[in-house]
């Protein structure tokens, strides 16, 4: 019994003398490791910084589909019961631009359904200064919280199909759906032919007859007539002439 505890001994001493050095080392470690410096920025570097990161999550979310309008497609012989619109990025552009997708008819409720993404609208050029924003707009996109580039909204008139958007300085219309059936093919958008100059903002459709629509020039309302083109001035706040 004697022997064996004189064994044990030496090996207790040992893990112990052993344990000791590596705490010794370790804090010798720890006491050679150099200061953590933080860097230090002006208040005009950290802003832009800011901005730059808002802007960069604003990117990622305009990725995902939204502003969504269902459209019934009201066709006993379609395999499909509803179209739905909305506003997201493809994975060739980086642009916001208008899709549409088919909803079957008949849904298998244990599945996960998959819905293919179709553009509504073809490429076009909207304009020469697409991509840059006067003061006005980019107060008006600050407010909207819009960190996107392309198409940032529109406004859809169900009963006649009509599509109606900015894109760049200028506004846009097409139809899909109503009287004109419902399209497989990407769309041309026609310009919305105006006298106003400076760039146009927030368009909107007149419920009652999509003929006529209304949108912001120079701080002041104006309304168009898409058929006739005839255009009137509704609001004078902006210094100048009613031309």
């Amino acid at each position: 019994m004697r022997s064996a505890m004189k064994t044990e001994q030496p090996t207790l001493e040992i893990f112990e003398t052993a344990e000791g050095k590596a705490n010794g080392a370790a804090v010798e470690e720890t006491a050679k490791l150099e200061p953590y410096y933080v860097e230090r920025y002006s208040w005009s570097h950290l802003k832009k910084l800011l901005a730059d990161t808002r802007k960069y999550h604003s990117c990622l979310v305009a990725k995902t589909p939204h502003d969504f309008t269902f459209v019934k497609r009201n066709d006993p012989e379609c395999p499909h019961s509803d179209r739905v619109y909305y506003l997201a990025m493809s994975g060739e552009n980086s642009e916001n631009t208008l899709f549409y997708s088919e909803i079957p008819k008949t849904v298998n409720k244990a599945a996960i359904l998959l819905l293919s993404w179709k553009p509504l609208i073809d490429l076009f050029q909207a304009s020469l200064d697409y991509g840059m924003y006067s003061r006005e707009e980019e107060l008006l996109r600050e407010r909207k919280r819009i960190g996107t580039v392309g198409i940032a909204s529109y406004d859809y008139h169900r009963e006649s199909g009509t599509f109606l958007f900015q894109a760049g300085s200028r506004i846009y219309h097409v139809k899909d759906g109503g009287p004109n059936g419902f399209t497989q093919q990407p769309l041309q958008p026609n310009l919305v032919e105006t006298s106003c100059p400076n760039i146009q903002m927030d368009p909107k459709i007149c419920p009652a007859d999509p003929n006529w629509i209304a949108f912001i020039h120079s701080n002041d309302i104006w309304i168009s007539n898409l058929a006739t083109k005839e255009e009137q001035r509704l609001t004078f706040v902006h210094k100048g002439d009613a031309g």
